[in-house]
C-alpha cells in the first residue's frame, strides 16, 4: 500500500489495473473463439446446409464479458477492504516481521481456492477428453450405408432469363442429360437424383 494515497485514488488504481488485464484477456479470449471457429469450418469435411451457421451468440459473449468485469472490479477491491480491515500500521508490521501479512483465514481461503481451480481443471480436462474419444468413436462408426465409390456433387438449377416453370423443366431436362451421360461411362452401375430446395 501506498503511504499518503487519498482512498478514492487508490480505488481507481487497483480497478484499473483489475479491468486492463480483464481486457488483455477478453481481448485473448475471442480471438481464441473466432480463429477456432473458422478452423473448425475448415476441418469439417463436408458442406453445412444453409441454415447452419458456426458464429459467435453475440448474447452469451456479452454475459461472459460482463461477468469478467464484474469479477475484475470484485477482486480488484480485495486489497482495498484488506487495508481497512488492518489498517496501514497491521500491514507495515506484518511486512516488518517478514510475513505477507494474510492471517490465518486468508490463507486458508487461498489454498480452498487454488484447490478448486485444480479441481476444476482436471474436470475440464477429463471432459474433453472423453468428448474427443466418443467423437473418433462416432467417426468409424457403421451405419450401414456403403459409403465407397460414391460421388455425390451438386446441379444448380439457374437458367438465365427463364421463368420459374421453364427453369424447372430445364432443370429436369438437365438432370436426365447428366444421368445419361454418367450411365455411359465405364464402370458407373447407377445414378440416381434428388431435388432438394
Amino acid at each position: 500500500m501506498a503511504i499518503g494515497m487519498r482512498r478514492w485514488r487508490l480505488f481507481r488504481q487497483l480497478v484499473s489495473e483489475s479491468l486492463l488485464y480483464c481486457l488483455l484477456g477478453c481481448t485473448c479470449g475471442v480471438a481464441v473463439a473466432v480463429s477456432g471457429l473458422r478452423a473448425l469450418e475448415r476441418a469439417i469435411p463436408v458442406t453445412l446446409p444453409s441454415w447452419m451457421h458456426l458464429k459467435l451468440d453475440l448474447r452469451i459473449l456479452s454475459f461472459a464479458i460482463a461477468v469478467s468485469l464484474l469479477t475484475a472490479v470484485a477482486f480488484g477491491l480485495v486489497p482495498l477492504f484488506q487495508q481497512n480491515e488492518r489498517g496501514l500500521t497491521g500491514v507495515l508490521n506484518a511486512g516488518a516481521k517478514g510475513s505477507s501479512g494474510s492471517s490465518s483465514l486468508a490463507r486458508r481461503m487461498r489454498s480452498l481456492l487454488v484447490i478448486a481451480e485444480v479441481g476444476l481443471s482436471v474436470i475440464l480436462l477429463v471432459g474433453a477428453g472423453l468428448m474427443l474419444h466418443s467423437f473418433a468413436k462416432l467417426l468409424h462408426v457403421d451405419t450401414g450405408v456403403q459409403t465407397s465409390h460414391l460421388i455425390v456433387t451438386n446441379v444448380h438449377r439457374f437458367i438465365p432469363n427463364a421463368t420459374k416453370n421453364d427453369e424447372l423443366s430445364g432443370y429436369a431436362d438437365q438432370q436426365r442429360l447428366i444421368a445419361q451421360r454418367l450411365l455411359s461411362l465405364p464402370g458407373v452401375q447407377s445414378v440416381s437424383g434428388s431435388d432438394d430446395p
